[in-house]
């Protein structure tokens, strides 16, 4: 059993140990012409708000479903005008359009096949762009969305990114939301809370850490 943990204990180890050098001026600023270009804040309280909206509203959900049932609207300035609007959406619907690109209309299945091929890479490049600027502009009291937004960093830079986000704005308050992620969350989630852990405990101290891997 404690071999099957030690992949863990190394992936973790190694993003706890991992020190991202500083981004420069420049490429912060283009983090912010991103997040400004999706309609989101440059800022942290902006991208705390934009992780927060991975996770859709009712409200939101329902708005989707209204600009996705208006790709079959008999205007074609309708339809393309919904078309536009969930392209430039920082926080893409991917389930609705994946439901809708299975659509009997030939139509709505094709912009819906379009919108997701097309708005994936956006989506990742915003995300990527709200987690560096959170790692630069930290708010207090972000734990918490961070965990919660980790399902959504499917791909290699932006696991690193957010782990750097969580190990940024970690503060010894949180504490214990991170060892309660430890008990409870999935892998992915353990790694980063160990790693922010790390982050905020004295070297001495780690290997207390060791037990939950």
């Amino acid at each position: 059993m404690r071999l099957m943990r030690l992949p863990l204990l190394i992936l973790t180890l190694a993003f706890a140990a991992a020190s991202q050098a500083e981004d420069s001026p420049q490429t912060r600023a283009s983090y912010h012409r991103t997040l400004e270009e999706f309609g989101v804040e440059p800022n942290g309280a902006g991208a705390v708000k934009f992780l927060r909206s991975l996770h859709p509203s009712p409200d939101q959900e329902e708005e989707n479903a209204a600009l996705i049932a208006q790709l079959a609207d008999r205007s074609f300035s309708r339809r393309e005008e919904a078309m536009q609007q969930l392209m430039t959406r920082a926080n893409l619907p991917a389930a609705q359009l994946s439901a809708a690109s299975a659509s009997k209309d030939p139509e709505v299945r094709w912009r819906a096949r379009q919108i997701l091929k097309q708005s994936e890479g956006n989506s990742a490049m915003v995300l990527f762009a709200a987690l560096k600027t959170l790692t630069e502009d930290r708010v207090d009291g972000a734990v918490k969305t961070l965990i919660e937004a980790l399902p959504f960093c499917t791909q290699a830079h932006l696991q690193v990114a957010a782990v750097d986000a969580l190990k940024s704005v970690a503060r010894p308050t949180d504490v214990d939301a991170l060892r309660k992620t430890m008990a409870v969350g999935s892998a992915q989630q353990r790694v980063a809370a160990v790693a922010a852990l790390c982050a905020i405990t004295p070297a001495e101290q780690r290997e207390k850490l060791y037990p939950w891997l």
